[in-house]
């Protein structure tokens, strides 16, 4: 019997374990996309042209910051939830009085799960601007790299970012979209010096 409940409970949990991994994956790709579209937008660039689905997919694993934003965001939602719950069952009358005793009304509850979803994409929203504006100015203030053709003709440009099959220039404020594939013979990042920091990457 104890054995029974055991394993039903291992099990529960696990299946509780999933929902969570796979919301939160959800949702990391979510952001990642947001993230992704805010940075390259900033560039006048739209990715959703350029980017395919597999791409998007793994968004949210190319860069840290948006781990740690999703998960933070995650963490911060769900304790929020829990907080005001928690507020309404310990407190009732100050709760009440709280929220002017509209959490008495039976429009209370669309009420309130409209009013974090709001507030929480208003939040997503201005957060991504930030992302992609911080992004901006450490592209802007990056080494140029060189681009060698395989016919030998040369540009130079600050490295937005690429896709699979696209690499994003910046030059002279000039964005180009530079097709990789059968194109590029290779991209020179800067000039190796071993009394700096700085290093030769030849692709």
């Amino acid at each position: 019997m104890e054995e029974g409940f055991i394993k039903d409970t291992l099990e529960l949990i696990l299946k509780e374990i999933q929902t969570i991994l796979k919301v939160s994956y959800v949702f990391m790709v979510g952001i990642g996309m947001l993230f992704q579209y805010q940075k390259y937008s900033i560039f006048g660039i739209n990715i959703f042209d350029y980017a395919d689905l597999l791409e998007f997919l793994i968004a949210p694993f190319s860069d840290w910051t948006i781990i740690i934003f999703s998960l933070g965001s995650l963490i911060f939602t769900y304790l929020i939830f829990k907080v005001d719950g928690l507020f309404k069952k310990k407190l009732p009358k100050l709760y009440t009085k709280t929220s002017f005793g509209w959490d008495k009304k039976p429009w209370y509850n669309t009420f309130r799960y409209f009013t974090f979803t709001f507030v929480f994409l208003t939040y997503l929203y201005g957060a991504s601007q930030a992302y992609a504006k911080n992004k901006e100015e450490k592209i802007r203030t990056q080494t140029p790299i060189q681009i060698e053709y395989v016919n030998n003709q040369t540009t130079t440009g600050l490295r937005i970012g690429q896709t699979k099959n696209t690499l994003f220039l910046l030059k002279d404020n000039i964005v180009k979209a530079l097709p990789i594939q059968g194109n590029i013979k290779h991209i020179r990042l800067h000039k190796y010096s071993p009394k700096s920091t700085k290093n030769t990457i030849t692709k």
